[in-house]
């Protein structure tokens, strides 16, 4: 286990051995919202997105993410979209998609584009 993660009990009704593996609090930094889930490898990453950008993943126009690459995202991984409206905030609708493909081809140093799987 790398320095940069700590294991969490996770209380659970029915399994109370349950633990995530989460990224420890840096001292200057919010906490990572990116959880490890045991057993499986892949990540939940809770991801804010603006309105313009939020309707064409609802609607199935726009079934890809380019994002900086601060996560490790991974194929596999779930994205949890939260509509953000930079001036008032959070809006309350959200997404939850899986992440197909992944690659660097082409975009700017430290990102990635991803598909978004239903």
């Amino acid at each position: 286990m790398g320095d940069d993660l700590v294991l969490r009990r996770v209380k659970h009704p029915v399994n109370t051995h349950l633990f995530v593996q989460m990224k420890a609090p840096h001292p200057a930094k919010k906490r990572s919202k990116t959880i490890r889930r045991f057993g499986t490898g892949h990540r939940t990453h809770s991801l804010k997105i603006e309105p313009e950008y939020f309707e064409p993943v609802i609607s199935g126009a726009k079934p890809f993410e380019i994002r900086f690459n601060d996560r490790n995202f991974q194929a596999g991984d779930s994205v949890i979209l939260k509509e953000y409206v930079p001036d008032s905030g959070y809006t309350g609708r959200h997404v939850s998609r899986q992440i197909g493909y992944i690659t660097d081809f082409e975009q700017k140093e430290g990102y990635v584009v991803f598909s978004l799987l239903k």
